[in-house]
């Protein structure tokens, strides 16, 4: 992509954009407007959903064009899947108090809890 095209994405109902900027001779870079700068979109697109790995090219759509739908962490039905195994087993998710998010361990959540200001949204 050309330096000084813009990428929006919409995620959670928040809007994000970031321009392309160019970095070292040949390679380009993805920059907020806060000056966060990263190396491809889908490092970009992970840091707006808060570190969950996702696909870049998929998250982010051209300035003006019709956005494809919103990213998702994981689909609904694995999710279900997981929750149903784990109750089948016997073994409660931990969560949190404040939003009520499960997690897989005790240490997903310590972190959640640690960073709350920024993860913790509460539904």
């Amino acid at each position: 992509m050309a330096p000084g095209t813009r990428l929006v994405a919409r995620y959670k109902g928040a809007d994000y954009e970031v321009e392309v900027v160019a970095g070292e001779p040949g390679k380009t870079r993805y920059r907020f407007a806060d000056g966060q700068e990263f190396k491809s979109p889908s490092a970009a697109g992970s840091a707006v959903m808060g570190g969950i790995a996702c696909n870049g090219w998929r998250f982010w759509s051209l300035e003006g064009e019709t956005a494809a739908p919103a990213a998702k962490p994981s689909p609904k039905r694995a999710q279900a899947a997981a929750q149903t195994a784990q109750a089948a087993a016997g073994k409660a998710r931990p969560r949190c108090p404040r939003c009520g998010k499960q997690f897989v361990g005790v240490r997903q959540l310590a972190h959640h809890e640690a960073n709350a200001d920024r993860l913790c949204i509460a539904a």
